[in-house]
């Protein structure tokens, strides 16, 4: 991948697809990346993941592995490699 991580959803063909809690517990990502748009804060995301009874064990939750991209970032265009860049220091510290 471009930030040097795997996508634990990769398989599903469908961007912004729905899943379920347990598929998420299943596939123990290592990281979580939060968008940031319109809605809940991060922070209420964050600690809505905290308190999971499901995710909260998983490695990225369970460990603080967080990283929060904003939307403008995650679409098309010239802001894309922000958020790769961001992505990559996020996980990987550089």
């Amino acid at each position: 991948s471009w930030a040097g991580a795997r996508n634990v959803f990769a398989d599903v063909p469908k961007n912004f697809a729905d899943v379920s809690w347990e598929q998420v517990a299943a596939r123990a990502p290592q990281a979580v990346v939060l968008v940031d748009y319109l809605g809940a804060p991060v922070g209420v995301k964050r600690d809505h993941l905290r308190r999971h009874p499901l995710v909260s064990g998983v490695p990225g939750v369970r460990d603080g592995r967080f990283s929060t991209i904003p939307l403008v970032e995650l679409v098309e265009g010239i802001r894309f490699p922000d958020a790769v860049e961001r992505l990559a220091r996020d996980l990987h510290g550089a």
